[in-house]
């Protein structure tokens, strides 16, 4: 193995492993969020989330992905439609739930685009 491959390849396992930390952060900070009730936590977990992604577009098929990076972080996401909220910018709602000791929350997370049609989570209420 050449000298160039083996800088490679640690630099493609440095890079995932602090991908995988970062996600690690994401997931604690979601619950935490959601335990205290912080909304602005929440939305920077959970933008964080979508800046880590290739194509963050505003999509039905990247929303799928979120509520599967959501759902692997340990709560329950669930959308039942898409882009059905029709505010300006319409948006769409993420119901996400936690069991946090027995007690079960269950916030809704609103999930709407940039000018340049990136996904964002702007807001959670109950």
């Amino acid at each position: 193995m050449t000298k160039a491959t083996l800088i490679s390849l640690s630099s493609l396992l440095l890079f995932l492993s602090c991908r995988k930390d970062q996600t690690a952060d994401n997931c604690l900070n979601l619950k935490k969020g959601l335990t205290t009730n912080n909304t602005e936590v929440v939305k920077s977990a959970i933008n964080s989330i979508i800046n880590g992604y290739t194509n963050g577009n505003y999509n039905e098929a990247n929303i799928k992905i979120l509520q599967r990076t959501l759902t692997d972080c340990g709560v329950v996401a669930e959308s039942f439609c898409f882009n059905c909220i029709k505010t300006n910018p319409s948006q769409t709602e993420l119901i996400i739930k936690l069991d946090n000791g027995g007690t079960l929350i269950s916030k809704t997370v609103d999930i709407t685009y940039t000018e340049a049609n990136s996904m964002i989570c702007n807001g959670m209420h109950d």
